[in-house]
């Protein structure tokens, strides 16, 4: 365990100058949070979101589903506003996040650098995060277990791993170290050779931003679906409204979705 990062064990042994300054620049970030329920709360959403789009693929053996969804993983965004969880769906034409304001945490510190004369602030990893959770609920899975559990968080680059630690009400300690990974590609390269959503929403301006609730967008899309030969939507957002539309071989069809104050904002 790195004293530079765990706050267990700092400056209980004499360690050299080089020695500090190289395990302090290991620590990618550090975080504490008083209650382990929320994060794991967050984490779960995009656990689910992973199963469900796992649940209506056509291809593959039970097996195969069952291992994919074992192995998920998930691109983690460091910087020094916050903590941003990213996976993808099946064949990468989908994907949610959860992003964890610096401000949700009692303690948020984040690894400074200098690279070609650039100050560059945290980075970026992969992670399981079948993983995470279950390393989450070690002291408890309840409610009111989790509300009740501290948590402190950090990646430790000299071993590439996450560090989590959690602390019961009775003091019990837990720690688990999980293997990360270098993201597949550079999720900032328009150019990488294999692009993802992650590139298409950073490379553009968010001109229009829409919060539905799932089922009253799901009656407007299940309309979209019984165009034939329809193979993609065009969605249009306008302050009372939002159109989703879509034409195939021999129709088209136009879904105008009101603004409503309960189901969409």
């Amino acid at each position: 365990m790195s004293d530079a990062c765990s706050p267990y064990g700092r400056g209980e042994s004499k360690r050299t100058q080089d020695e500090n300054d190289t395990e302090s620049n290991s620590c990618l970030f550090f975080c504490r949070c008083e209650s382990v329920k929320p994060i794991s709360t967050l984490l779960s959403c995009l656990r689910q979101f992973a199963v469900r789009v796992g649940a209506h693929k056509e291809r593959g053996t039970e097996s195969e589903k069952r291992s994919q969804s074992r192995v998920q993983q998930a691109t983690v965004y460091v910087s020094a506003s916050g903590l941003t969880f990213i996976v993808h769906g099946l064949a990468r034409q989908s994907q949610a996040s959860v992003d964890i304001h610096s401000g949700f945490f009692s303690e948020y510190t984040v690894l400074e650098e200098r690279i070609d004369n650039e100050v560059v602030q945290g980075g970026e990893f992969c992670i399981s995060l079948p993983t995470l959770l279950e390393s989450l609920h070690v002291l408890g899975s309840t409610p009111k277990e989790l509300e009740k559990m501290k948590l402190i968080m950090y990646y430790d680059r000299l071993d590439a791993s996450l560090k989590v630690e959690l602390e019961d009400k009775f003091g019990v300690l837990a720690t688990t170290a999980i293997t990360g990974s270098i993201p597949e590609f550079d999720y900032f390269d328009s150019d990488a050779s294999s692009p993802s959503l992650s590139v298409a929403f950073r490379n553009h301006q968010v001109v229009a931003r829409a919060i539905v609730k799932s089922d009253y967008f799901k009656a407007g899309v299940s309309e979209l679906t019984e165009v034939g030969g329809a193979s993609s939507c065009t969605i249009a957002i306008a302050n009372d409204r939002m159109e989703l539309g879509a034409v195939g071989y021999a129709g088209e069809c136009l879904v105008e979705m009101p603004k409503c104050p309960d189901v969409s904002n």
